[in-house]
């Protein structure tokens, strides 16, 4: 059997070693949104005032739950170096 025009006869779920992630427009814009408002408390002076009388803030419970993303990115370059 010929290829035809040169086309790949792979199979469609056939792995390619590539990845395949379908993100929905409206989860990214949430996600955004949420983002640049933690943001924008954080540069406030009420975080700030939070932040110096000992309060746990908003953005101190995400670190907590989450973990630091600045950690993370370190351990990830620790990780290609080795």
């Amino acid at each position: 059997m010929s290829k035809g025009f040169g086309g790949s006869l792979k199979k469609e779920n056939e792995y390619d070693g590539k990845v395949r992630i379908n993100i929905q427009d409206a989860e990214v814009a949430k996600l955004l949104k949420e983002y640049k408002k933690a943001k924008k408390y954080q540069k406030s002076s009420i975080y700030q005032v939070s932040k110096l009388d000992g309060k746990e803030t908003y953005l101190d419970r995400l670190v907590n739950k989450y973990g630091n993303e600045d950690c993370m990115f370190e351990e990830s370059n620790e990780s290609k170096e080795t």
